[in-house]
């Protein structure tokens, strides 16, 4: 048996300090409460997060709102909602966005584009 000499083996504490326990990057308040954390959000998860702030509705009561308009067929979670309103969403499920913006009375439409 041979023994390791740990202060000359290639790992050392401080490396796996440095790797294991980083802090996390700190973001401002003001981009978390508006929402605007990433700057290429979907539009229309944009346009329901500002929908949902209007009608100055809780990520709870959006959830509630969609598992009744569905019939008590579609159930979305209130920390989803959470997430798109505090901006750490980027790209939803585009059948949450269906039925949360159909329980916020709001529709979706293809449009032809004539050229």
């Amino acid at each position: 048996m041979s023994i390791v000499d740990l202060s000359t083996s290639h790992t050392s504490i401080r490396g796996y300090q440095e790797r294991y326990f980083r802090q996390p990057v700190n973001v401002d308040r003001e981009l978390r409460k508006t929402g605007d954390l990433y700057k290429d959000r979907d539009p229309d998860m944009q346009a329901i997060v500002n929908r949902i702030n209007q009608l100055r509705l809780t990520a709870g009561e959006v959830a509630h709102l969609v598992y009744e308009t569905s019939n008590h067929r579609f159930d979305i979670h209130h920390s989803t909602l959470e997430n798109w309103i505090s901006g750490k969403t980027r790209k939803p499920r585009n059948e949450y966005l269906r039925w949360v913006g159909l329980a916020l009375g709001m529709e979706r439409r293809w449009v032809k584009i004539d050229n």
